[in-house]
């Protein structure tokens, strides 16, 4: 065999193996979240709500590609969750090629499938079971990094123009994206500088053509999915958050004295997690400061982790500032590391890049400097822990699982400091350690903790199952009409998620306070109340569903019946003669209908009835019947409006409607339908006269 031939195989077999693996942890991360419910209150209710709900013109949030995207798990019916976290599975474990040929730009390709192997299967992989944009923007991202880190001041202005337009693709997923413009545009000017010396023509002609195609392609993909909302480019939440931390100079004072409290939390994180690679990015970033010549691709790989570190980390910062003390699990201390955790795998390619390229420069004092400030860092977490700081699962699935075990983060904390203190006195076994030891055993440690605060969502709470009761319950007609109430805002919107109807609302009511009917939105059909002593004693005629920690309670009284909904709760105890449901109501299947209400009807009344006969019933006299009471009316071929008027002296619940002359369509030969056809019922409405 010939060494073509054989190099033919190697790669043949590699990419067996590689579609194997991806295929393996696909499976693997999806059985992980099938069957959760949902973690992330009120996210996870928002993205599904704009998605599915509401026309994307009216979405809040900018995230329009997302949005068009996941509006396909409405296919899935009630199991639209669950298709989420297939379609994010499948996102997430797609960035596996392009982690790995980020990676072959600096290393070998086992080493890159290790890296990439490793970075799928770690803790990142919880964002998978959230119905949450960071799946599809991670894919996008890391297609980004892949197409742009191969480029440079010889790549031609197409190239950088097709840049700009993938990065315009991200933001239209994530808003987030255009923090990287600043990053890439610095990236492009650093690069032309080191190969030309100046800053020419040519690199500001990349920088213009990038930049333009960025918003280029935002503005036109959001304007196809939205219109002209789709022209906002953060959107009204963003836009909202932003002019809330607008305010005088003592507001900015006290901002940036936060900000800086919250980032030195993520300082001292990422000092813990990847203490090393830090500290050797910012060195080779150092050194390519100071020597001449053209950036090399490790150099360029940790140029960018580092902006992008610096601009996401204060950008993260500020935002945790602004919204610190703003109710629920706002707090300064909180630490969003999923605003800028997908950029964890570049920190390994990173330190995989200097095992073969430790190189004994006259600039040690640039390790020395770099390595003993991030070890001080380590070191004091160490001794002081991350007290003031809490790291969830959700915003830092990396630190939070580690964080579990006292123990366990104690030990990795003291491991991350020995590593970049050997590697400060020129160790290259530090490397080695961190990346094929420390980085697979922190995120199985990570991972195993993690998994089993998440498995929690594997029961209902009782927000599941009061929404999910409320859902199957009520006529879908009548969700948009349903008024949550309880005392838990995060489970309010948990309940949300599942009655999954945009109209629906909710109110949260303060400690010790009971819910007052008075305040009822005129709108409001029912009121789902959740939780324990909530509601006023029950008056009498009033509809109460009352269940193991929650009740539903009708409030409207419209006494409608719309033929097209399958049930009629709090309105009808039970109906007869009627067929199925048809979208325009039903047709009568018998000789007689008969409706029997929940409540007495009153002793005056006014029926009005909406219908139309078939066949031989058209204009004939048709009987309704209420106690001893009888009225005649008629219906013609065509829909129409009937009002009767009846006394109600024996105060009766039930109504009987004689059919005169049921046929069915098939003795008419009109037809195969075999159903006693008479009158169809559109609407029957009763008041008070």
């Amino acid at each position: 065999m010939s060494e073509v031939s054989r190099s033919e195989s190697r790669v043949a077999k590699g990419l067996i193996l590689a579609v194997v693996v991806v295929f393996v942890s696909f499976l693997y991360i999806l059985f992980k979240s099938i069957g959760l419910y949902p973690l992330v209150m009120s996210d996870e209710y928002n993205y599904s709500k704009y998605s599915r709900l509401l026309p994307f013109s009216q979405g809040f949030l900018p995230n329009y590609l997302y949005f068009l995207i996941y509006s396909a798990t409405s296919y899935c019916g009630d199991g639209f969750l669950q298709c989420s976290r297939v379609f994010n599975v499948a996102f997430f474990v797609c960035s596996f090629p392009f982690i790995y040929l980020v990676s072959r730009l600096v290393v070998a390709r086992a080493v890159s499938f290790f890296i990439a192997l490793v970075c799928i299967l770690g803790p990142l992989n919880s964002y998978t079971a959230y119905y949450m944009p960071d799946s599809l923007y991670f894919f996008f991202f890391w297609v980004f990094c892949w197409f742009t880190l191969r480029l440079d001041l010889r790549s031609g202005l197409a190239s950088w123009s097709a840049s700009g337009a993938i990065l315009g693709v991200c933001s239209v997923v994530k808003p987030h994206a255009f923090f990287f413009v600043p990053v890439v545009v610095l990236y492009i000017s650093y690069s032309g500088y080191k190969i030309l010396g100046i800053y020419s023509r040519s690199v500001v002609a990349r920088v213009l053509v990038f930049v333009l195609a960025v918003f280029l392609v935002r503005v036109l993909l959001g304007y196809l999915i939205a219109g002209q909302s789709g022209f906002s480019v953060f959107g009204a939440f963003y836009s909202s958050e932003a002019s809330k931390a607008s305010g005088g100079l003592q507001k900015y004072i006290s901002l940036a004295r936060l900000g800086v409290y919250s980032a030195i939390g993520h300082i001292l994180s990422l000092s813990v997690l990847f203490g090393l690679p830090l500290a050797i990015a910012l060195t080779t970033l150092g050194k390519s400061f100071l020597s001449k010549g053209e950036l090399c691709p490790r150099q360029k790989i940790s140029f960018f982790l580092i902006f992008s570190l610096l601009v996401l980390v204060a950008v993260v910062a500020l935002f945790t500032a602004s919204v610190a003390g703003g109710g629920g699990y706002e707090t300064i201390g909180r630490l969003h590391m999923r605003y800028y955790d997908f950029l964890f795998p570049m920190f390994l390619i990173v330190a995989a890049a200097q095992i073969k390229n430790v190189e004994v420069s006259e600039r040690r004092w640039i390790d020395i400097v770099c390595g003993l400030t991030i070890s001080a860092s380590a070191l004091y977490v160490v001794y002081n822990g991350l007290d003031g700081y809490s790291p969830g699962f959700v915003d830092s699935p990396s630190l939070r699982g580690i964080t579990s075990n006292v123990n366990v983060f104690f030990a990795f904390c003291l491991v991350s400091f020995g590593l970049i203190t050997l590697w400060v006195v020129g160790s290259k076994k530090s490397i080695v350690v961190f990346l094929y030891c420390y980085v697979p055993l922190s995120m199985a440690f990570s991972s195993f903790y993690l998994n089993k605060e998440m498995y929690a969502a594997i029961k209902p709470t009782v927000f599941d199952t009061a929404g999910i009761f409320a859902r199957q319950y009520l006529p879908s007609q009548e969700l948009p009409h349903t008024l949550v109430v309880g005392k838990d805002v995060a489970g309010l919107y948990r309940a949300l998620f599942h009655i999954d109807s945009a109209g629906a609302k909710f109110e949260a009511l303060p400690e010790g306070q009971l819910y007052n009917f008075s305040t009822t939105p005129e709108d409001t059909q029912w009121v789902l109340a959740i939780g324990d002593r909530l509601l006023p004693e029950r008056k009498a005629g009033e509809f109460r569903v009352e269940m193991n920690g929650f009740q539903l309670v009708r409030v409207g009284r419209n006494m409608e019946v719309d033929f097209a909904r399958d049930s009629w709760p709090g309105i009808l105890e039970s109906v007869g003669g009627l067929s199925w449901a048809e979208p325009w109501g039903r047709w009568s299947d018998t000789k007689t209908i008969s409706l029997k209400f929940l409540e007495p009807l009153p002793e005056h009344l006014k029926v009005t009835i909406v219908g139309r006969a078939f066949g031989p019933n058209v204009g004939k006299v048709i009987t309704l019947n209420l106690g001893a009471e009888k009225a005649e009316f008629s219906l013609g071929a065509a829909i129409e409006e009937k009002v009767i008027y009846l006394r109600n002296d024996g105060y009766s619940r039930s109504v009987f409607i004689d059919v005169p002359d049921p046929v069915s369509p098939m003795e008419m030969g009109a037809s195969t339908d075999g159903r006693m056809l008479g009158i169809g019922l559109v609407k029957l409405r009763v008041e008070a006269n």
